[in-house]
């Protein structure tokens, strides 16, 4: 047990009480030596009251420690702990900032864009938990920030807003609130709201369609108007001390309070205006109290936590009764208070302290607002055969058609029974009535009111919190897990009721709490993986081997290229890239489920003619490269530097095994990439990668051919595929082209063998110096020729490579230069950790810390890139 304090600087003063109480003790001993010095010995017990000295020192002791306890309990002394549910609930708010032109204006004190920042800043410090979100607006909209609770961060970003933090050009409102719907995040809509800070001046005039988008949502809008209906004129930014002009004559704005009064009416919001300079008293913090508290707040986790317990009331209460016992010790108050008297106030007091001792430690919690409309019992009186009866008789009904089996009946009795009752007996009414929906079978609407139950519950109340466990284990074993949408359903419902049944055991610690507890985690892992897998089985299912590691290979490469470009971007948007690409990293990985099902099933058929060690180094690379995925996913999503490092070697992996099982034309595809690379490195016209040389790359693609005349050659027969070949079992010979002729077989296998060979010559070339151009230029010249002498295949649609959605950060450069990495690993290089070489950490460090130092450098070329873009003559940017 150990001993603190809350308040821990007051027992610095500690030393004041002892000091004071000495000075007052020595200055009552100086008062009776001079009263001696003017009064004899004999006269003093005569004109003095009885005992006089001695009730000052007890008096002055009594003080001093009553002064010493009251200074301690001040300090908050807490010994102990003990577990507490903390429910961590918030709101969603998007702040959306007008930032044209004419928020310069000055009709509002400094000016109207100054103002709604400093009232935006009075909103964040009412905040208290709640996310929000910044938006600025011109002709298009920008998050600057994202959902967030860092306050601190969200201050400086407002504070860096001003008219070149969008894209000039007409006010578009429409597009902000549009912006702003984006920008939460999940489909509940109870939660969130949006405060919009303009002048009304809509130069787009879609702002009142997308206002009834947002009322149909849910969402709804503040509008704030700032500005003078009278109107004010423009300080021009580009001439200071002028006024902005259009068309020869000055610009004025308006506050166009029709324009934010329809669109908080539309959305089910409120308007606020604020119309002068003098309307100081209307600040956003104001707002937030009077309008958006009425936004419901969400759970967003509940979590227990141990805390230390309060101990000052045993120090508040003995200071109490000293100070007590010091007053009745004052001079004449003895002497003329009766001993009743003070033997009654001595027991009020006695009986009070305690009171307000134990006030903090049995404070009742804010109760929550209870619905008596629960799901599922909203039945025809008349279906049912219901009485028109409530409250006590509604209940004794109900008890009867439960005991007769009429369950449904039952349910919709209970929900009757709650009108009008206390809250002791419409809780026993709810509970029951989720019992009655259980029994129908009517899972799902007993655990809602089971979870509002326990949601709800106070001390002494029946515990809702197993029975909510149970029937989300019911609705999860009943649901059919056939399908994806059903499979991601029952695990859904596990996952609840495993939290149901912690806070169960949590509360009530016994058998069957952790039974039930063990039994429900013990089923999520085989669910999650059965969803999973039909997830991946429905989308792969009729994708190919070959298809499925091309379409792996491609996207582990846009995912190394995003890495690198997402962390030249400002820090808002590099943390929203980073989760994105986490989230795309993830999915990739997740292919090698079905990859590893589709290569087991295809080496099975040919197990008698491959060879041992080759099945054992494939099914190594397969490990690692997915184990490097994993290690990127979690490093993407932490934002650490070493997430290129291992994207880069899952790339790596991936392409070694895209090797083992590419079809002859994916080989020759991609040498043909990689030969137009190499040519433009050796010319100059592209940079060199200094983890793969041009020299190395130049060889990768001769090995790449080499490889293509390898497969090629199996695949197609020497007779050549005029005619249409029966149905094998040999995938090669399967998926061989038709058309070829023997003569056209032999044409390509010389080609190719000769353009290997030039190929090997040209990478000598570069090594020794010598001009490679001629050897690589004659290389590629055959391998396009290869090209057009295979015919083009006609794939089946549901053989078809299934294109996934590349998901891309916001706002993120895109690479130009070239299609495919310039990386590449060399083919004796079996693992990817040979392949790692030293400098490579370094270059990485390097280039982020680059990023970093030219955030800024990179904002401000946006704003000026922004004010460049060229407006119509007749637009009004303003």
């Amino acid at each position: 047990m150990s001993l603190q304090f809350q308040n821990p600087w007051l027992l610095y003063w500690i030393w004041i009480v002892p000091a004071l109480t000495t000075v007052w003790i020595m200055q009552k001993r100086r008062a009776l030596k001079a009263l001696a010095a003017f009064v004899s010995p004999v006269m003093q017990p005569r004109l003095l009251p009885a005992s006089g000295a001695r009730r000052h020192y007890v008096q002055t002791i009594l003080a001093g420690l009553g002064a010493l306890l009251l200074l301690i309990a001040a300090a908050g002394p807490q010994w102990g702990e003990r577990e507490e549910t903390v429910i961590q609930q918030s709101r969603d708010l998007v702040i959306a900032i007008d930032v044209s032109l004419s928020m310069l204006a000055n009709d509002i004190h400094p000016s109207r864009l100054q103002r709604a920042k400093a009232d935006a800043l009075d909103l964040i410090d009412g905040l208290k938990g709640d996310r929000a979100a910044l938006l600025a607006f011109r002709a298009k909209p920008v998050l600057v920030c994202p959902l967030t609770t860092d306050y601190a961060f969200l201050r400086g970003a407002l504070a860096g807003i001003d008219p070149g933090s969008a894209p000039r050009g007409e006010t578009d409102i429409g597009a902000a609130i549009t912006r702003a719907l984006d920008a939460f995040s999940g489909t509940e809509a109870s939660h969130k709201a949006m405060i919009l800070i303009s002048d009304g001046e809509d130069l787009s005039g879609l702002a009142i369609e997308m206002a009834e988008t947002a009322g149909k949502r849910g969402i709804p809008i503040y509008t704030v108007g700032l500005g003078s209906r009278s109107g004010s004129t423009i300080p021009d930014p580009q001439q200071p001390g002028s006024v902005l002009q259009h068309e020869g004559a000055p610009v004025i704005t308006k506050l166009d309070h029709e324009s934010l009064l329809t669109i908080a009416q539309k959305s089910g919001g409120s308007y606020i205006p604020i119309e002068t300079a003098g309307t100081t008293q209307v600040t956003l913090g104001n707002i937030y109290s009077d309008h958006l508290r009425n936004v419901s707040r969400r759970e967003l986790a509940e979590t227990r936590k141990r805390r230390a317990v309060e101990r000052f009331q045993w120090f508040l209460l003995p200071a109490i009764l000293l100070l007590a016992g010091a007053a009745a010790l004052s001079r004449g108050r003895v002497a003329s208070v009766s001993t009743t008297t003070r033997q009654r106030v001595a027991i009020a007091t006695l009986l009070f302290l305690p009171l307000i001792a134990s006030a903090e430690t049995n404070a009742p919690s804010a109760s929550t607002s209870t619905s008596t409309n629960a799901p599922g019992t909203q039945t025809n009186a008349l279906a049912l055969n219901l009485p028109e009866v409530t409250g006590h008789a509604a209940a004794r009904e109900a008890q009867r058609r439960h005991r007769q089996g009429d369950y449904a009946a039952a349910a919709a009795l209970y929900q009757r029974a709650q009108d009008g009752s206390v809250r002791d007996a419409e809780r026993t009414y709810r509970y029951n009535q989720a019992v009655a929906l259980a029994a129908a079978g009517q899972y799902r609407d007993a655990a809602e009111l089971f979870r509002s139950l326990s949601l709800q519950g106070r001390r002494g109340d029946l515990n809702a919190t197993p029975a909510l466990g149970a029937m989300l284990y019911q609705m999860a074993e009943k649901t059919e897990a056939t399908t994806v949408e059903g499979a991601t359903t029952k695990v859904d419902a596990l996952r609840q009721a495993g939290e149901a049944f912690k806070e169960a055991l949590r509360t009530e610690p016994d058998a069957d709490a952790r039974h039930n507890l063990a039994l429900t985690l013990k089923q999520i892992p085989a669910a999650e993986e059965a969803a999973k897998g039909l997830r991946l089985a429905t989308q792969y299912g009729q994708t190919p081997a070959p298809a499925l590691t091309d379409q792996m290979l491609k996207t582990q490469r846009e995912i190394a290229v995003a890495i690198l470009a997402t962390a030249t971007n400002p820090l808002p948007a590099r943390i929203a890239g980073f989760e994105a690409l986490a989230q795309l990293q993830k999915d990739n990985a997740d292919r090698w489920i079905p990859l590893k099902q589709k290569l087991t099933e295809a080496l099975a058929q040919q197990q008698q003619q491959t060879d041992p060690k080759r099945l054992e180094s494939l099914y190594s690379r397969m490990q690692v490269s997915e184990a490097n995925m994993q290690d990127s996913t979690r490093q993407l999503r932490d934002i650490q530097d070493d997430a290129y490092r291992a994207a880069k070697l899952a790339e790596q992996g991936a392409y070694q095994l895209w090797k083992d099982v590419a079809s002859h034309e994916m080989l020759l595809g991609e040498g043909m990439i990689q030969q137009t690379q190499a040519i433009e490195q050796v010319a100059g016209r592209m940079v060199p990668d200094p983890t793969l040389p041009p020299s190395e790359l130049q060889t990768e693609s001769a090995e790449l051919t080499e490889l293509f005349r390898t497969r090629f050659e199996a695949a197609v027969p020497p007779e050549g595929t005029v005619q249409p070949t029966a149905e094998t079992n040999d995938q090669e010979t399967a998926q061989a082209p038709e058309g070829i002729t023997p003569e056209v077989r032999q044409q390509i296998l010389t080609l190719a063998t000769e353009a290997a060979k030039q190929q090997r010559e040209a990478a000598t070339f570069i090594q020794t110096g010598a001009d490679a151009q001629a050897s690589q230029q004659s290389a590629y010249e055959k391998l396009e020729t290869i090209a057009s002498l295979l015919p083009k295949q006609k794939q089946n649609p549901q053989e078809q490579p299934q294109e996934q959605p590349k998901e891309q950060p916001q706002e993120q450069p895109q690479p130009q230069e070239q299609e495919q990495p310039k990386e590449q690993p060399k083919e004796q290089q079996q693992q990817p950790e040979q392949q790692d070489k030293p400098e490579k950490a370094d270059d990485i460090q390097k280039l982020l810390k680059r990023a970093l130092e030219r955030e800024r450098e990179f904002e401000e070329e946006k704003r000026n890139r922004q004010q460049r873009i060229p407006l119509p003559p007749s637009a009004r940017d303003w």
